[in-house]
């Protein structure tokens, strides 16, 4: 083989390379295109996801602003995670502690509930902390207590 024909080969290597890079590139820029858009704020996320709530169903009793979505209370059911649980479906309400020494703080309240698509709802707790969760827990079932006419 001379230098020319190992010349060529490493050529024609290095030309597929920057074609499949390329081919690549432009798959990362489509769905880059595609993800929802970011610049909403956790703040006007929250002050939509409310809205929303408030339209569908009325303003509520009461409401627990310790997880990311908030848990809307009303006669006879709440709102977890945009998904109306009458209190009839409540089973129960737990905590989650996910914590790891290397990530901190990570706890969610688990609802379980008797509708077939809704098993479980999960509910993550703004600061991550596990004396939050219980509180979210035990104000779950206050109000469940108090609102279930």
């Amino acid at each position: 083989m001379n230098n020319s024909e190992e010349l060529t080969g490493i050529l024609i290597i290095l030309g597929i390379g920057l074609l499949l890079l390329l081919a690549f590139l432009l798959y990362v820029r489509r769905d880059a295109k595609s993800l929802p858009d970011d610049s909403m704020t956790s703040k006007d996320r929250s002050k939509q996801y409310r809205q929303q709530i408030v339209n569908l169903y009325g303003k509520p009793i009461h409401h627990l602003y310790f997880t990311e979505d908030p848990i809307y209370f009303y006669p006879g059911f709440m709102v977890v995670n945009g998904v109306k649980v009458l209190f009839k479906d409540f089973i129960g309400a737990t905590l989650n502690n996910s914590a790891t020494p290397y990530f901190g703080k990570a706890s969610q309240v688990i609802i379980e509930t008797a509708i077939p698509d809704h098993k479980y709802i999960y509910a993550q707790v703004k600061s991550g902390d596990m004396d939050e969760a219980r509180t979210v827990v035990l104000s779950i079932y206050r109000y469940v207590n108090e609102y279930n006419h």
